[in-house]
């Protein structure tokens, strides 16, 4: 445990603080921020400056860290984050992808963003979870092929994976990874406001 902290891969470390941040829960965070509110409709994970204090535990790697509000334009990413991105900060983003939804950002292009998502893969439909059934959620990709070539326009390798999936009379449950290195233009990032706040976690 103590070598997946020091050399985290970078999904699993922010994996790793939202569960710390849900275990300690809203006292915790009431006791060393009066300006913290619990949202019962989101719950704490909406809260950046929590997720600073939880990403700061990992003092091996987390330098410091620093919270940004409401970065939707492609000018504004690679004005604020594009820089920090580059230094190997790991940058997570509040989305509304659903209610409320937190992603990880791989990757700024001219045309857009690649994340990697830990809840699946984000159609017009509604969303393609991990390990989905396939035979229930296969219509999400089947019906919105443009949509679909979109997402995996930088991850070649899961976009083949899945329409073998489909094809296959065989597998029963979708990948455990349909949300890794998605794509969404600058449209969509506006549309599901991917960026409404950024949390930085800067590597020592």
């Amino acid at each position: 445990m103590k070598r997946a902290i020091q050399e985290p891969k970078k999904a699993f470390l922010i994996d790793i603080i939202l569960k710390i941040f849900i275990q300690l829960g809203d006292s915790y965070f009431q006791e060393i921020n009066k300006d913290y509110k619990p949202n019962s409709n989101f719950g704490p994970h909406q809260y950046a400056f929590a997720l600073n204090h939880v990403g700061e535990m990992f003092n091996t790697f987390v330098g410091n860290s620093e919270s940004v509000d409401k970065v939707l334009a492609k000018e504004d990413y690679l004005k604020k984050i594009s820089k920090p991105l580059s230094e190997g900060a790991a940058i997570m983003l509040s989305t509304e992808l659903t209610g409320g939804h937190i992603v990880y950002l791989k990757e700024i292009k001219s045309d857009g963003l690649v994340i990697h998502d830990p809840y699946g893969m984000r159609m017009p439909g509604g969303y393609v979870k991990n390990n989905s059934y396939i035979q229930s959620a296969k219509n999400k990709i089947t019906d919105a092929k443009e949509a679909f070539k979109i997402r995996t326009k930088e991850n070649y390798s899961l976009k083949k994976t899945i329409l073998d999936q489909i094809d296959s009379n065989k597998i029963k449950y979708f990948t455990s990874n349909l949300g890794e290195s998605n794509f969404y233009s600058w449209t969509e990032v506006v549309k599901y406001n991917i960026g409404k706040w950024i949390n930085i976690l800067y590597k020592k």
